[in-house]
This record gives structure tokens, C-alpha cells and sequence, in this order.
């Protein structure tokens, strides 16, 4: 499938490379996750489209049996009659109900494989995505230390190796404040201390309701 080549193609892709080759790699890194992101909506929603087609399959595979199994008691009636022309024209609907049988079967089949490969290709995209998001700051520093090596030697400048290591530290440490300011943002917007205060409360009051609840089991609960 096409959208499966798509995803594989993305999932393989070496962002550093991309990187390397963008004018404005931080601008690229986002389009990239914008895109794995979009990939993995579309994924989503064809795994989800394949389980309401097997589940479809699955209730027409049980009538068309039903349907078959019926034909052919009524086949074998006919013959109990001796009405071989009935016989005939029943045991042509089975035959036929049964070849439906057999393609819906088929079909099942190649959903449900069609459905592992969804599986497959989410788990390998969400695991990409991860990966990206968390190694973000660390691949813009690593674009930055090389570009700012790369025009130090193309402009011929005599920069003593203390002086370099300076300039690739802030390359460095820039990144990585700004890997310190969404820890500390992401931290505010989960409820940090207060969140914690509340986590203690709420734990407290089950270990109340669990002293009261054996209290009362052993026939004895305390007054209050």
C-alpha cells in the first residue's frame, strides 16, 4: 500500500541529514514532525477502517454459511421426496453460497494481514516520533556545532583552539537552555508542587478509607 511505503520511507529518513542540507533547520525539523505526525493520523484511521471492514466481512462470512448450510438441508429434503429437480436448483444456490463463502474468507484474510502491518508500521512511527522529539535539541546543536565549524574554516580566520571550544560550548549551551526552559514550562503546565500536595492528600484519605473499611469487616468501626 501506498501509505505504508509513505510511512516506511519517513520512518527510515535521516533527519540529520535533512538537517544538514536546510537552510533553516529548525524550520525542517518541525515540518518533519508535522509530517510524521499527519502519517501517523492516517495510519490510525486506516487500521480503524480495517477493523470495521473485517468486522463487515466477518457478518456477511456468517450468513453466506448460513445461507449455504440452509440450501443444502433443503437440497436434502428435496431428495427425500424424490424431487431431483428441486434437489438440483438447491444444491446450485449452496454451491453457490459456498464460492461466496470462499472469496469472503479470503478477503478476511488479507484484512486481518492488512491490519498486523498497521500495527506494525504505528508502533515503528510512534517509536520514531519519540525518538525525534526527544533527540530535537540535541540534533539543532549538533547542525550548529558543524555549520559553525564549517564557515570557520572556510573563512580562514586564526581561532586559537581555546577561542573554538568557547564558541562551540555556547553552540551547546544554548540548546540546551532551551532544553531546561520546556522541562521547566512542561513542569508548570503538569502542576508541579501543588499537583505533588494533592497526589499526598488524595493518598491519605485512601488509607482512611481503607482503615475504615477493615474496621467495619472485623465488626468494630470507631465512632466518628
Amino acid at each position: 500500500m501506498r501509505l505504508l511505503e509513505r510511512v516506511a520511507a519517513l520512518i527510515r529518513a535521516n533527519v540529520a541529514d535533512l538537517l544538514d542540507q536546510s537552510d533553516d533547520p529548525e524550520h525542517m525539523l518541525s515540518l518533519v514532525l508535522q509530517d510524521m505526525n499527519s502519517q501517523l493520523i492516517q495510519v490510525k484511521t486506516a487500521a480503524a477502517q480495517a477493523l470495521a471492514d473485517e468486522h463487515m466481512l466477518s457478518q456477511r462470512l456468517e450468513s453466506a454459511r448460513a445461507e449455504a448450510a440452509a440450501w443444502l438441508e433443503r437440497a436434502g429434503a428435496a431428495v427425500d421426496t424424490g424431487n431431483d429437480t428441486a434437489a438440483r436448483a438447491a444444491l446450485e444456490r449452496h454451491n453457490s453460497f459456498m464460492q461466496t463463502v470462499a472469496e469472503l474468507e479470503s478477503l478476511i484474510e488479507r484484512t486481518r494481514r492488512e491490519m498486523e502491518d498497521f500495527k506494525r508500521v504505528l508502533v515503528q512511527l510512534e517509536t520514531r516520533i519519540g525518538e525525534v522529539s526527544r533527540s530535537r535539541d540535541a540534533l539543532l546543536a549538533r547542525h550548529r556545532r558543524a555549520a559553525a565549524l564549517e564557515k570557520i574554516a572556510q573563512s580562514g580566520a586564526d581561532i586559537n583552539a581555546g577561542r573554538l571550544e568557547e564558541i562551540l560550548k555556547a553552540i551547546a549551551d544554548s540548546a540546551e537552555q532551551r532544553h531546561d526552559q520546556a522541562a521547566a514550562l512542561k513542569q508548570l503546565n503538569t502542576g508541579g508542587p501543588a499537583q505533588e500536595i494533592r497526589r499526598i492528600e488524595a493518598a491519605d484519605k485512601l488509607e482512611q478509607q481503607l482503615a475504615q473499611l477493615k474496621a467495619r469487616r472485623a465488626g468494630h468501626e470507631p465512632p466518628g
